[in-house]
């Protein structure tokens, strides 16, 4: 059944920029960065990806060449009809470029404020991090899936000291390890779907309205930390941010990958 398509140009960098083994290389037509997102979550079938896309088979197979050429996307044959190809990512999205984020962070209201005066290390550290991302994001510039992928490697160091069998205890942990950091407060919200609330989130309470989730490098943490914890991969999904206005920020943890549907 023919999907709706999981990304459009306009809502993300029109520009990305991946490193695969034959080096940087930079997209910027809207269909491969379209496919592009959606292998991001996985190996898809070439009808699917044609079904998600909405554009002609025959489309799509040229976008999918030029993109195997660059060593961007790589394929298989499927185990369940060795005349049908799967497509996978085969390389690293690194960041993004979009001349509509610029124009979202280009004044200097949007930048935090810090008074020095206070003399806390970790609100002037926080206020260091937040410029500098808003500063890459006035010249155009995304950084998520870098700090995803640093969220990540903090993710499995956090594991190791707040690891316990049971998730209530290991939730326990996570909310004192938090606290002793001056990271927030975290809350359990519900247990299924396992859903946390955090407030006065470290990563984003001083970033400006975006309309959308920003805390990738939380989503990173949690990701290693909840896939430690049962063995196999979990996803840790931002549904509510200060950035969006939202009261708190909220991420909902479950096994697998988030759907490109």
């Amino acid at each position: 059944m023919k999907g709706k398509p999981a990304f459009t140009a306009e809502s993300s960098p029109f520009v990305r920029i991946f490193a695969s083994d034959t080096g940087i290389k930079a997209i910027d037509s809207p269909v491969k960065v379209n496919i592009l997102e959606m292998l991001k979550d996985g190996e898809l079938p070439f009808e699917d990806i044609v079904a998600r896309s909405g554009r002609a088979k025959s489309t799509v197979s040229v976008h999918l060449k030029d993109l195997s050429d660059l060593g961007i996307v790589g394929s298989k044959g499927d185990p369940c009809d060795s005349r049908k190809k799967r497509f996978f990512l085969h390389s690293s999205y690194l960041v993004g470029a979009s001349g509509i984020e610029r124009s979202l962070f280009e004044t200097e209201k949007n930048f935090p404020a810090y008074d020095p005066s206070k003399n806390d290390a970790v609100d002037f550290f926080r206020y260091i991090l937040s410029t500098l991302r808003i500063t890459l994001l006035s010249e155009g510039i995304n950084i998520d899936p870098i700090l995803h992928s640093a969220g990540c490697r903090v993710g499995r160091r956090i594991s190791e000291i707040v690891a316990e069998k049971k998730t209530r205890n290991l939730i326990d942990n996570v909310a004192g390890f938090w606290d002793s950091h001056a990271l927030g407060e975290v809350e359990l919200l519900e247990k299924n779907p396992l859903t946390l609330n955090f407030y006065e989130c470290f990563e984003c309470r001083d970033f400006p309205l975006t309309g959308k989730p920003v805390c990738s490098f939380e989503s990173g943490v949690l990701t290693s930390i909840f896939s430690d914890h049962f063995g196999i991969k979990y996803t840790a999904l931002e549904r509510k941010c200060y950035a969006m206005g939202d009261e708190c920020c909220r991420f909902e943890i479950f096994p697998g990958r988030p759907s490109a549907s």
